[in-house]
């Protein structure tokens, strides 16, 4: 009894003294430089992607009305309805699909609501219905319309909602691609706003992995401006609250990962309309609404997205594995020490880079670790070809067991995980998707942000795809008709 009130109490105060250790170095970012993001134009047609409704208008809500201001064409569209949040939703007594399907159409009005605030009409705003707490696993695992996910929620496998973009919309991957490129080729963006890649929450960086997989196959780089902006992210924005005369500066432990950051700067009207928008979302108000009003301040703020190049090494030089690895440089590197959890449950699962190179025969892949590996954690490399990415979705991990799951081969040594794939099972592709993670028990420790991998040389290896005609969806079979043109 006394050893685990004694363990209660160390964590206890390791995790208060992470936190605020966390949060100290998110207000010191409060007075840190970052570069203009440059105004709106007439000529701009600007696509705003949002995962939920709200997201629009906490993140963009100034670059929406002030792009209404000046003419520019704007189009907001919602992935999810956003209809499994919400704890007054799961306190009424007998609450069922019904109540959270009813509660997803209240969610749809206050986006209406809010984005005719901000000038738009209900005719700029399109819903494709695809699940809340879902787009993850639509990512990940239901691709294909023979492997749908059902919503915990509304317990559906299609979209319920009788204005979806696509009617009867089949909750798998593959859809929700095919909707998200119909709207793009629609609408024809010069900018497209969306999530970040290291947002934390699992629809917004879903939203992200198919936003990306989209652009790159419509070859939309680097002609289509992109905006990308966090929500979630740990204890961020600080202070919380409505502070209208402060900046919103990025997590600081974002600020190290070589994106640029960019302030878009709003004037004292526009703040007030934005507060006006931000309270049409009145079923998320009681619970969350301190969090929501922190977005409501002086500027808003976009990263942007820049693809990592990485090098093509022929097998005959590369003999020499750990020389090889010195040499190449990391395509990319993920906070150490911005979890709570990484460090209280095990230190060898905080990630520190992630390097890849290829060879004639296949992609090579090494996690670098911030401490040594730990025989308690599993650890895990997901490769993605794109763009034939229906075929080619090979997940390599290896358990605390030793146990080996996966296409390829795995090896744990001191703070390296390296993987190898044969480029064969990743089918016709010209770019790779990449993301690494650790895990004890099925529960997440730490997970890099998906990033678009460009070999190099790649000609070398195989004949990249020829880029698609911009008139259609491309890699898809006929699911369901959608809507009229935007």
């Amino acid at each position: 009894m006394l050893l685990s009130i004694v363990a209660i109490v160390v964590a206890g105060i390791f995790v208060g003294t992470s936190n605020l250790r966390i949060y100290r170095a998110n207000m010191k970012e409060l007075k840190a430089e970052f570069l203009p993001w440059g105004e709106v134009t007439a000529d701009e047609r600007i696509l705003v992607v949002a995962p939920h409704c709200d997201d629009e208008a906490l993140a963009c809500g100034a670059v929406i009305h002030d792009a209404v201001k000046v003419g520019a064409r704007v189009h907001v569209l919602l992935v999810t309805n956003g209809d499994g949040y919400g704890e007054m939703v799961r306190r009424l007594e007998r609450a069922g699909p019904k109540t959270y399907i009813r509660f997803g159409k209240k969610r749809q009005q206050e986006t209406l609501d809010a984005m005719r605030l901000l000038g738009l009409t209900d005719q700029d705003v399109t819903f494709l219905g695809y699940p809340d707490r879902g787009i993850s696993a639509m990512w990940l695992s239901n691709w294909t319309p023979d492997n749908l996910y059902t919503s915990r929620y509304t317990k559906c496998d299609t979209s319920p909602y009788a204005n979806s973009f696509r009617k009867d919309a089949p909750y798998c991957g593959r859809a929700l691609l095919a909707d998200l490129e119909s709207v793009i080729l629609s609408f024809r963006p010069t900018s497209i706003y969306y999530p970040h890649p290291s947002d934390q929450h699992s629809d917004h960086w879903g939203v992200q992995c198919f936003v990306q997989q989209s652009i790159h196959e419509l070859r939309l780089r680097p002609e289509v401006r992109e905006g990308m902006y966090v929500v979630h992210r740990g204890d961020w924005p600080v202070p919380q609250g409505l502070h209208p005369t402060m900046r919103l500066a990025p997590p600081a432990c974002l600020t190290k990962l070589g994106m640029e950051w960019f302030g878009y700067p709003l004037t004292k009207e526009d703040v007030a309309l934005k507060l006006r928008a931000i309270r049409c979302y009145k079923t998320q108000l009681p619970y969350m609404g301190e969090y929501m009003y922190s977005f409501d301040r002086k500027n808003e703020l976009f990263s942007t997205y820049v693809p990592v190049e990485i090098p093509f090494i022929r097998a005959a030089q590369n003999s020499d594995t750990e020389a090889v690895w010195e040499s190449v440089t990391p395509a990319m590197l993920d906070p150490v020490g911005d979890s709570v959890k990484v460090g209280f449950m095990s230190r060898g699962g905080d990630i520190r880079a992630v390097k890849c190179y290829c060879d004639e025969q296949n992609v090579h892949v090494r996690v670098e670790l911030a401490n040594l590996h730990s025989k308690r954690l599993d650890y895990g490399v997901s490769v993605f070809g794109l763009p034939d990415a229906t075929a080619t979705r090979i997940a390599v991990s290896l358990d605390s067991k030793g146990k080996l799951t996966g296409v390829g081969t795995a090896v744990l040594s001191g703070n390296t995980f390296d993987v190898t794939v044969p480029l064969d099972e990743l089918g016709k592709w010209d770019a790779l998707m990449v993301c690494a993670d650790s895990s004890i028990e099925g529960r997440k420790i730490d997970r890099t942000a998906w990033r678009i991998l460009l070999p190099t040389g790649i000609e070398a290896i195989r004949k990249p795809n020829p880029p698609p005609a911009l008139d259609r969806p491309i890699l898809r079979t006929p699911l369901a008709p959608v809507r009229k043109p935007l």
